[in-house]
């Protein structure tokens, strides 16, 4: 009888592979292109290969057979690993940011969100403490883990539709 791989080993194998490429890319390319469209699409890609090439692997060691939900947890095990880690690298970097530029940041964001729109002074003291935590290491930690786990769910739901059958 095989040995047929779960989906927990795949995705922890894939987690950390779509980390480090996705590690990689953001190093060589931290000069090259500006934040914004362009590296965050990138990235994308490297994150949608990583999750397409774990359920290929998958599907491989399976008998060419993979269920919708096999796809969908083996793509969230991707994301939560590969989340995890730069969620903590996030948390760790953004500790080492100094206390005036955060206010700085903090202060830009809230400018901005002035200039959009008519908000009452209770409105905008809610603002303010949401802002104050999104720019603390734990409020950075919380929003990367889940916006990770968000976009991984939304493209394995996506992969997994195609990638089931043969």
């Amino acid at each position: 009888m095989q040995n047929t791989p779960s989906t927990t080993s795949v995705g922890l194998k894939y987690g950390l592979y779509t980390l480090f490429a996705y590690l990689l890319v953001n190093i060589m390319l931290t000069q090259a292109i500006p934040a914004g469209g362009m590296a965050f699409m990138l990235n994308l890609i490297v994150f949608s290969a990583g999750i397409s090439y774990g359920m290929l692997e998958f599907r491989r060691g399976n008998s060419d057979i993979m269920t919708y939900l096999q796809g969908l947890n083996l793509g969230l095990v991707i994301s939560a690993i590969s989340g995890l880690f730069l969620a903590v690298l996030g948390a760790v970097t953004m500790s080492f940011v100094p206390e005036k530029e955060l206010k700085m940041m903090k202060d830009v964001y809230l400018k901005n969100l002035e200039s959009f729109g008519n908000y009452s002074a209770e409105q905008m003291k809610e603002v303010q403490s949401m802002a104050n935590f999104m720019y603390s290491p734990t409020g950075a930690f919380v929003s990367m883990m889940f916006g990770w786990l968000l976009l991984g769910t939304i493209i394995t739901l996506l992969l997994s539709l195609f990638m089931r059958q043969k």
